[in-house]
């Protein structure tokens, strides 16, 4: 399945000019047939990008610059591969799935954690120690701090 600007303005709730605006500065990657394609060809997004514009729309509403938007997009969709099972089932709402994000100095850091809806309460104890070391590891670094994204809330436009 793939996305048009207007589909991906729809699913992050972000203004129409931003989202040109994030596929102009390379923060959400259009599909290399469309993007190449010439004047009055439509860019097409895919559903990976359309993850990563869901993240990204966060923290624009956050007013996280640009530079750092396009730095944000870039590591989730490394990570992608690796937890696509994981953010498939936060988008089903099978799984609740939390991205944990920290900016330290020496560059941005993410994670994940997550647990089923049905799992038995030790599990959500431990989602709860992994977020909370993720969150308090910047108290022994200054300047650094840390963003905890329920993935489920933003993703839901994407079942």
């Amino acid at each position: 399945m793939t996305y048009s600007l207007s589909d991906l303005t729809k699913i992050t709730g972000a203004k129409r000019r931003s989202v040109q605006f994030w596929a102009e500065c390379g923060a959400i990657l259009a599909d290399k047939d469309t993007e190449r394609a010439g004047t009055g060809t439509h860019r097409r997004f895919s559903r990976d990008e359309a993850m990563v514009s869901c993240v990204i729309a966060y923290f624009a509403q956050m007013h996280v610059e640009l530079p750092q938007l396009t730095d944000l997009a870039a590591k989730f969709r490394e990570m992608l591969p690796g937890i696509r099972h994981f953010v498939e089932q936060a988008i089903s709402d099978e799984m609740v799935v939390y991205l944990i994000v920290q900016d330290r100095p020496q560059g941005v850091r993410m994670g994940t954690a997550g647990c089923r809806r049905d799992d038995p309460e030790e599990k959500h104890i431990d989602v709860d120690r992994t977020i909370g070391r993720f969150a308090t590891e910047h108290l022994h670094e200054p300047d650094s701090g840390a963003i905890i994204m329920a993935l489920n809330t933003h993703l839901a436009a994407l079942r």
